[in-house]
């Protein structure tokens, strides 16, 4: 007879660890209140409007964290991939545009330096962009930290939707209302700038 057993010798806390339904401790749970209010701390000291009327921000980097690799090898082979698929799709000309407003607007610049983050098109039908850019920071080679990884988590705010949509039974009428580009009318502190470049074509390619 063959006896199996599905316990490799387990610590306790790892059988008592209910990651699945992100139920923690109240040790655990004291930590990441104190870890969210250090970055508040730390969002509302670095955070300033600049001369363009833009807030900006820092990157909110863990301290101690690894060095980056420039990712230039996967960010040009991603862009090689996405260019393929653009061209397939008849979409190249309508990419290319939004970099180029993006451009006129100065939401990106050109530059030489930096880490490269990989992008790709997301296709949205029926949407006032029916293309646009993806980055994915989570991108990194062998045995190299993404930058993800070199980033603090903050406070997950989804979790306040609920509350936000419950109030909408409070009164008779709701007004809701929508920035254009929200998220691109960031600024980026510029000395973080250089960790959020990416690869684009000229156009000899």
């Amino acid at each position: 007879m063959t006896l199996i057993s599905m316990f490799t010798n387990p610590s306790i806390t790892e059988l008592w660890r209910l990651d699945v339904l992100e139920i923690k401790g109240p040790t655990e749970r004291k930590t990441l209140i104190e870890k969210v209010l250090a970055g508040k701390e730390s969002f509302c000291e670095t955070v300033i409007v600049n001369e363009e009327g833009r807030y900006e921000v820092r990157l909110p980097w863990l301290e101690g964290h690894p060095p980056l690799s420039t990712n230039y090898h996967i960010a040009n082979r991603k862009l090689q991939t996405a260019v393929k698929q653009l061209k397939k799709n008849g979409l190249m000309s309508r990419y290319k545009t939004v970099f180029e407003e993006w451009e006129r607007l100065n939401i990106i610049e050109k530059t030489t330096r930096g880490d490269f983050l990989s992008h790709r098109p997301v296709v949205k039908k029926g949407s006032t962009t029916a293309v646009r850019p993806v980055f994915d920071a989570s991108s990194h080679g062998k045995d190299e930290p993404s930058l993800n990884q070199c980033l603090e988590k903050r406070e997950n705010l989804i979790e306040l939707i609920p509350a936000v949509l419950v109030r909408f039974r409070e009164y008779a009428i709701g007004v809701i209302a929508d920035i254009k580009q929200a998220f691109l009318q960031i600024s980026v502190n510029p000395r973080d700038r250089q960790f959020l470049k990416f690869l684009w074509i000229n156009g000899e390619d």
